[in-house]
């Protein structure tokens, strides 16, 4: 996707959209390694955040 949609000579515009897609699957993916769909609309819809917010403040209360 990223090779399709990417400009011939926008090497610095490859790498950072490479890049971000690689940090949104290395923290979004489940223990399976699956990025779900949900998890990218999250994204898109600025939610993604607020919920690994939540998760992160219900795992430090539970420890």
């Amino acid at each position: 996707m990223l090779q399709a949609n990417g400009e011939p000579n926008d090497s610095k515009g490859r790498l950072a959209s490479q890049t971000e897609w690689q940090l949104l699957y290395n923290r979004g993916k489940d223990k399976e390694g699956f990025l779900y769909k949900d998890t990218i609309q999250a994204v898109y819809d600025g939610s993604l955040f607020y919920q690994w917010e939540k998760e992160r403040q219900s795992s430090v209360k539970k420890a």
